[in-house]
């Protein structure tokens, strides 16, 4: 795994999409996006949590 990157909006989507319609598993997803398997995780059940793909207040 490369430097730790930010995912973009897009890029959340494409991993809630792949996990809720095509019901993928985490390792699946990640080795396809090319992020970790925590970050899978997260990114769905933020998106569970918010039902949006934005950042969070207070980053940056």
């Amino acid at each position: 795994m490369s430097a730790r990157k930010e995912l973009s909006a897009a890029e959340r989507a494409r991993i809630v999409s792949l996990r809720s319609d095509s019901g993928w598993t985490l390792s699946t997803i990640a080795n396809t996006v090319g992020c970790s398997v925590s970050t899978v995780h997260n990114t769905v059940e933020r998106f569970k949590e918010l039902n949006n793909f934005d950042n969070r207040s207070g980053r940056g």
